[in-house]
Parts: structure tokens; sequence; C-alpha cells
């Protein structure tokens, strides 16, 4: 089931803290009522931003460094959907985000480049 959700507010909400960007994210998918007031975002959440496979990804967080999995939302979400549904294209193509460092994401395990696409490993298959 493929999670729509704004980016730009997630990023606002959270600042920089990953976890309370994961937390927001978590609660919005399975949308759990916040524990306590500090958890509840002031913005709406709602928006165009996509992950195709969103359980595994929330659950990997024993498994996978926080940074990680946030840098893989925060990728995850800059592709259009319109090329998902068009043709099925679920990598990001770098050539179009010049600004993307390489060198933060090249030792990501949940993430691959080959012919300067970017595939997602949730995307593609999911974890024993």
């Amino acid at each position: 089931m493929t999670l729509f959700f704004s980016l730009e507010n997630l990023e606002a909400e959270s600042g920089s803290d990953p976890y309370k960007f994961l937390l927001y994210l978590r609660n919005f998918y399975y949308k759990r009522p916040p524990k306590s007031a500090h958890q509840i975002p002031r913005r709406n959440l709602s928006g165009n931003s996509f992950i195709l496979n969103p359980k595994p990804i929330l659950a990997d967080r024993p498994i996978t460094d926080v940074e990680f999995i946030v840098q893989y939302v925060k990728l995850a979400a800059r592709r259009d959907y319109t090329y998902y549904k068009q043709f099925g294209i679920k990598t990001l193509p770098l050539s179009y985000f010049p600004d993307i460092n390489y060198n933060a994401i090249k030792y990501n395990p949940l993430f691959k480049i080959e012919n300067n696409q970017l595939f997602f490993y949730y995307e593609e298959h999911t974890r024993k």
C-alpha cells in the first residue's frame, strides 16, 4: 500500500530530529493517536510525496540506523508519482538532482546506485 505524505511539512515539524521524523511518519501511516501533546504535528502531513512499500521501512529501525531510514524516506519522496504510475519507474534518476551528495548515500545499505539511478531496497524486495 502506497503512503502519501508531505515531506516538506514532515521536515518542518521534526526539524533535524530523525527520531521525531520517524515517529510522526509512523503515527501518520498507522493512524495512531499521539501518546503525548509534544507528539502532535501542527501541520497536516498529507501530501504528494510517496513511499511504495512503507511497512518494512518503518519497521526497520532496530536493524538499520535511523539516519539511513530518514535518508531513504527523504530521497524516495523526491520521485514523481506520475512516472511510477505511467511507466513503473521506482528509481530516482540522480541526473535530475545534482545537489545529492553521493558520499552521503553510498554507504546506506538501503540503496543501490546503478547507471545513474538510485534503487530503493524496500521498493524492489524485502528483507527476510
